[in-house]
């Protein structure tokens, strides 16, 4: 039996200074990776028509280490400033 892929959406808001990584499991938002306040931190939503997610253990591992990778240093855009600037 396949197992549904998770898939890795890197977003911002205006709300936000940083970026966040938003962990998708079979078209829901299962959790969110950030580092805003401080130390890395996953943020776990309740999922639309149960009272707890089932997941596959190691693809939501691996899916949250990719996540983490993808969001890269901690960088503000407002205030750390490149070679360029």
């Amino acid at each position: 039996m396949n197992t549904p892929a998770f898939t890795i959406v890197i977003a911002d808001t205006p709300e936000t200074d940083y970026c966040f990584a938003e962990i998708w499991y079979c078209d829901n938002i299962v959790a969110m990776v950030d580092y805003e306040e401080g130390p890395v931190r996953i943020r776990l939503f309740k999922p639309p028509d149960a009272d707890c997610w089932t997941l596959p253990y190691e693809p939501f591992i691996e899916a949250v280490h990719r996540a983490r990778n993808r969001l890269g240093p901690r960088v503000n855009p407002f205030t750390d400033r490149g070679p360029e600037a």
